[in-house]
């Protein structure tokens, strides 16, 4: 499970930072994004990305037990979203011993 893991998170911060890569060399970030929040569906997946980073990010202080090692990664998700999402998780994976660890941090391990 934790080397699943491991290559999940690669593997998701790899993809989206090619996609914002390939955005950002093509110039197609400004207009098309403000014109997608200003519908329905737009806000719904911005409301769902802004929760889900809500949920990584309480995760991240509840597994990482103290603020001076969480707050590097909380800024990472508010500055790279689901990219930094994806090296966090495959950077735990890496140094966990099992699930427990995974999921709870050195709280958890025996």
């Amino acid at each position: 499970m934790i080397h699943r893991a491991q290559i999940l998170g690669t593997l998701i911060a790899i993809v989206l930072l090619a996609a914002v890569l390939v955005e950002a060399a093509t110039g197609g970030y400004s207009s098309p994004f403000s014109e997608l929040l200003q519908g329905g569906w737009g806000r719904t997946i911005a409301l769902d990305l802004y929760l889900g980073l809500i949920i990584i990010a309480a995760w991240v202080v509840y597994r990482e037990q103290s603020m001076r090692r969480a707050v590097p990664w909380l800024l990472a998700l508010l500055v790279l979203g689901n990219i930094a999402a994806g090296v966090y998780v495959a950077w735990v994976a890496r140094r966990s011993a099992d699930s427990a660890e995974f999921f709870g941090g050195s709280q958890t391990s025996s």
